[in-house]
């Protein structure tokens, strides 16, 4: 099956869910499960925009369907402005790294590699995973620095009641991910999902007498998805033409050659300039055709320098989507700007600073490839283990606050040390631990310290 057949499955299935509720529900259970936590409606974008970038194919159109809820609630428990719609770009972004869409990259990325859409699915999931956790750490960190207020109890939702009137959006999802997992292919999984979806709609419609309600709204969901389908395929065509004209003409070799001389061999400068590339691209042209051209150009000379494939492809992938936050054109924060009614520079360089993590993974496929194993040992887990904790003081490194506000030096300090613990090497491995361990203790030191100074003041005032 070509890539425009497969991509419609999957462009489709995204607008029936949304057309039925899919999205509401995948806002309001966030909302009931966080809300009751400092900075909940925050944390609950994050992980609202994480379940709805399974099924959504673009940042920008993440950030309006759960920024349009979030966004004002962030404001009225106590984020500023520029903040709240930084921290929905930074999240609806990292939506474009969660399986099973991904924005549409990983089909192109399982055709060209020749490999099975669900091994890629698999090794791209606990990256996308650390990824929101990150931005959520930073979400907490952030508002217990500008003391950001619990949501108000009549705001909150109830766990109970919004699982009870949507559990059965979860079962396609299910169903997704198991039919994937089995091995079978990406069309046959958006099918089943599709149909049992469809088959759980009737079902309550028919409970609710109402199934002309049921084929009017699947109407619209089918036109909707055909619309956005023109779009992919109108993106598809021109891109391929480029793409075929750098392949005939030798471009792209030329280009894999120019890259191996000037960066003499070294990886983390050919990263850089593909960093760059991505960013200039992503200016004037869809992510995924950025992913496109820089896979074909760029991709192959990471290959030559001994990266893996699947690593060099995961790498250039994830710099394509840095556009949708990185000024001074980043969509997705201009989008969440103009629903917070803030400054769009403003708002954009804390989406870049939420989803900083994300310049930082596509070194870490690099230089650990053990990440890219698609099966479970322990020196995976492991790995995986180390770096879920190193976001913790990155987290709080970029948002200054670790039991009070902190300097610059010890901010520096956190950041370095979480970086140098994501690429694992024995010799600054503990030494970084050290670093942040004693940076941590300080602070925590600190802490009641000043409390107790503050009370023997106002003891001594009164």
């Amino acid at each position: 099956m070509s890539f425009i057949a497969f991509v419609m499955l999957f462009v489709i299935m995204g607008a029936i869910f949304e057309r039925f509720g899919a999205g509401v529900f995948f806002i309001d259970l966030p909302l009931a499960l966080l809300g009751r936590f400092r900075g909940g409606p925050a944390k609950a974008a994050v992980m609202a925009s994480c379940f709805f970038g399974m099924i959504s194919g673009s940042a920008t159109a993440n950030t309006v369907a759960t920024g349009t809820f979030t966004i004002p609630l962030m404001k009225k428990t106590g984020y500023r402005p520029h903040v709240a719609g930084g921290i929905e770009a930074a999240a609806s972004t990292g939506g474009m790294f969660m399986p099973p869409v991904m924005g549409a990259g990983v089909f192109l990325m399982a055709e060209m590699l020749r490999m099975p859409y669900g091994q890629i699915m698999l090794v791209a999931l606990v990256p996308a995973l650390l990824y929101f956790f990150a931005v959520l750490t930073m979400t907490h960190f952030e508002a217990l620095k500008t003391g950001v207020e619990i949501m108000p109890l009549d705001q909150r939702k109830r766990v109970w009641p919004v699982l009870k009137s949507g559990w059965y959006y979860i079962i396609p999802i299910v169903v997704l991910f198991g039919v994937l997992f089995s091995g079978a292919t990406a069309s046959k999984a958006a099918f089943d999902a599709i149909m049992i979806f469809l088959a759980l709609m009737v079902v309550r419609y028919l409970l609710a007498w109402d199934i002309k309600g049921f084929f009017v709204t699947l109407f619209d969901a089918l036109a909707e998805g055909g619309d956005k389908s023109l779009i992919v395929g109108s993106t598809a065509g021109p891109v391929g033409i480029i793409v075929g004209m750098a392949l005939l003409t030798g471009l792209a070799f030329k280009f894999s050659a120019l890259l191996l001389t000037y960066t003499f061999g070294m990886v983390w400068i050919a990263l850089l300039i593909i960093l760059i590339a991505t960013f200039i691209l992503g200016m004037g042209m869809t992510v995924t055709a950025d992913y496109l051209i820089l896979a074909v150009l760029a991709a192959p000379a990471l290959g030559e320098m001994g990266v893996p494939l699947l690593a060099a492809h995961l790498a250039v992938f994830w710099f394509s989507q840095s556009s949708n936050v990185t000024p001074p054109v980043c969509m997705a924060a201009f989008a969440g700007a103009s629903i917070a009614q803030a400054n769009p520079y403003s708002t954009g360089f804390q989406a870049m600073r939420f989803s900083s993590f994300l310049y930082i993974m596509p070194f870490m496929f690099v230089y650990t490839p053990i990440l890219m194993l698609d099966g479970f040992n322990w020196n995976v887990a492991y790995t995986w283990g180390v770096m879920f904790f190193a976001a913790l003081p990155f987290a709080a490194g970029m948002s200054g606050y670790c039991f009070g506000h902190l300097s610059a030096v010890s901010r520096v300090c956190l950041i370095a040390g979480a970086v140098a613990l994501v690429f694992p090497n024995p010799v600054v491995d503990l030494p970084a631990l050290a670093m942040i361990v004693g940076v941590v203790l300080y602070h925590y030191w600190k802490r009641p310290r000043r409390s107790a100074v503050a009370t023997v003041a106002n003891v001594s005032s009164s």
